[in-house]
């Protein structure tokens, strides 16, 4: 717990020194007013009992109310003063905080995103980590404020005797014991139903989700999800009564122990007042002390039992900030300037990534001689050239032992076409996420221009390749942001931006909005527009398209377009980024035919790589998926194709 409160503690100093230290400071001077206000009382009742009717009695008397008056005064000063404070650091905090999480988060490697250990870690830290950071702190305060009051309060035990001082102490020790006891079961209880409680927030999600809730609907399923969602709730109410009720009977026994002490004081107080071996003005004192010894330790049973299950939270920010960073590379790519040199000859030579025997042939991207040419051409015509080479690369996912990918080896000419096709589970979207760098090998390379991926900077390798995921995000904010998000430093080049929807195919329907680019698109915003699936697609086409790099990698970009849109985004991608290559799965083979090469993948090994029409003269696997496809919009046609 110890280290827990100094992680919160430093965390809130790295977030302003100044304020925290004032908050602290304040904290100090609030918990002396406790037993300053006992020490005052007892003082100003012996004062009236033993002052002479002078002026100088009065005047006595006087200034001990109005030392009492200034502690009252202070009072509520400082729960101003204290609630202006948590403001201006919670800002302070948020401000800090929150970028270094996200450079944190930027730093993970991808194959941490997908550990059970760290869904939970994110589960913990999804809402208002900043607040959770405060809570700790100000808890911390809390306790610390109570505890100077106690110590104040022994004080005053110990002026009058050492025994109340003695049995005081001999009471608090199990008191604290229990406590203790009572938060720790707590703080067992929410480690072990983080698992638990990600599971629920899962099944509430799909009952809030419109989307979800319509294919439930549609399927009659709502009714087994919200079972589902209660018996999960159930199981995670039931462990946390039964964990809360013993945490509150160990409780208990320290509140017992407390009340017996403050009943056993006040009657030795009452006794001794009762014969006469007691001042009034001492017996007010040790009342009142008493009194306040209970509210503190009440108060900080309670504080002590919230610190707890703050302070795993605590635990957590050290597990995000103790992942590993992703090894990243520095260096650039030989031969490779930021942006596309079009030069005269840009796109208009017959040769340049057009000519149709291009790395179409059998022996495509196998050999040497052809890729040499082919490199010569387009580094005539772009006065540049980025190859991607896979060289015997093997994988297989984190946790598991399946082997996805097989020594794996192809390459993708500068300026070349290519879409990779296969049965589902072969390792085409593994490909896309090995090249983007989610994923490293495990063995074999990949390389841009024979440089290995690993040694390049991630600024390089946008320069490289911009991608359309199978599961694309849909940014909830303005449509202008949506596209610029590939490429945020040209957010506000509108003709661009407007050059990019045209290339998704949805500047149309932007262009009828009435805030056209500006349009708030989701629904956060009030004015929010909500996307059909296949605008949200076409806006993530357009985002893609805005970036301006070698290669616009496309995984199954198109899933929610009909055949018909899908033709014809394909079409237009390829009027458009003539001078680009592009690479691209797809389980519509029709639209492979436009690629100038296509690799066929069966359990992660090539077994196929031509064009079309080689493909089609082999009768290979190629043959028998597209032969297959085909069937299915021929009237009376064979459906099932025999290799």
């Amino acid at each position: 717990m110890g280290r827990k409160v100094f992680y919160a503690i430093k965390l809130m100093f790295q977030a302003s020194v100044f304020y925290t230290g004032l908050k602290i400071l304040l904290m100090v001077i609030t918990a002396l007013s406790v037993p300053l206000t006992i020490f005052v009382t007892q003082r100003l009742l012996e004062t009236i009992g033993t002052a002479e009717r002078h002026m100088q009695g009065i005047i006595s008397i006087g200034l001990w109310i109005g030392a009492l008056a200034v502690i009252h005064i202070w009072d509520l000063i400082q729960g101003h003063a204290g609630n202006l404070l948590q403001l201006i650091l919670l800002r302070k905090l948020k401000e800090k905080l929150l970028p270094a999480m996200a450079d944190k988060v930027n730093a993970i490697a991808y194959e941490y995103f997908e550990d059970s250990a760290t869904k939970d870690i994110f589960h913990r830290l999804e809402k208002a980590p900043h607040e959770m950071v405060w809570n700790v702190f100000d808890l911390t305060m809390n306790m610390g404020r109570e505890m100077i009051s106690a110590i104040g309060i022994m004080i005053i035990f110990a002026r009058v005797s050492g025994w109340f001082l003695v049995v005081f102490l001999v009471v608090m020790v199990p008191a604290f014991i229990f406590d203790y006891r009572s938060v720790s079961t707590i703080s067992k209880m929410h480690h072990s139903q983080t698992f638990a409680e990600r599971e629920l927030a899962y099944y509430e999600g799909l009952l809030e989700d419109k989307y979800a809730l319509h294919e439930l609907k549609v399927m009659n399923g709502i009714e087994h999800v919200h079972k589902k969602w209660k018996s999960k709730a159930d199981i995670v109410l039931k462990t946390y009564m039964r964990t809360t009720l013993k945490s509150q009977l160990i409780q208990f026994g320290s509140m017992l122990l407390l009340f017996l002490f403050a009943a056993g004081i006040i009657g030795i107080l009452v006794a001794d007042l009762y014969w006469g071996n007691l001042a009034v003005s001492t017996f007010v004192a040790l009342a009142n002390a008493i009194q306040s010894m209970n509210s503190i330790s009440y108060d900080m049973a309670w504080f002590l039992s919230r610190l707890g299950r703050n302070g795993d939270q605590m635990e957590y920010f050290q597990k995000l900030f103790a992942l590993p960073d992703e090894m990243r590379g520095t260096k650039e790519i030989p031969g490779l300037k930021e942006n596309l040199n079009k030069n005269e000859d840009s796109g208009q030579n017959e040769d340049s990534g057009q000519n149709e025997d291009s790395g179409q042939n059998e022996d495509s991207g196998q050999n040497e001689d052809s890729g040499k040419n082919e490199d010569s051409e387009i580094n005539k015509s772009h006065g540049e050239a980025c190859e991607i080479s896979f060289e015997n690369v093997s994988f297989s996912y984190p946790g598991t032992e399946k082997q996805i990918l097989s020594n794996l080896t192809f390459r993708v000419n500068p300026g070349e076409k290519v879409c990779i096709v296969g049965r589902n589970g072969a390792g085409k979207s593994t490909i896309i996420k090995l090249l983007c760098g989610l994923y490293r090998p495990d063995s074999g390379t990949i390389k841009i221009n024979g440089m290995d991926i690993r040694e390049l900077s991630p600024v390089q390798l946008k320069k490289v390749r911009s991608i359309v995921f199978q599961d694309f995000c849909k940014f909830h904010s303005t449509v202008r942001e949506n596209v610029a998000y590939s490429e945020l430093s040209r957010m506000n080049d509108d003709e661009a931006v407007w050059t990019a929807l045209k290339n998704g195919m949805i500047d149309d329907y932007v262009a009828s909005l009435e805030k056209g680019l500006d349009t708030n698109l989701g629904t956060i915003a009030e004015d929010g527009v909500d996307l059909s699936g296949g605008q949200w697609q076409k806006l993530a086409l357009a985002r893609a398209s805005f970036c301006k790099s070698k290669f616009l990698i496309l995984d199954e970009p198109t899933a929610a377009l009909d055949p018909m849109a899908e033709s014809r985004m394909y079409h237009m991608f390829a009027e458009i980024l003539a001078d680009y290559g592009y690479i691209f799965i797809s389980h519509r083979l029709a639209s492979a035919k436009m690629a100038q090469r296509i690799l066929v993948l069966e359990k992660g090994e090539l077994v196929e790589d031509g064009s079309h029409s080689q493909l089609m003269e082999k009768r290979g696997l190629y043959w028998n998926m597209f032969t297959e496809q085909s069937s299915w919009y021929v009237e009376g046609a064979e459906r099932k194709v025999e290799v």
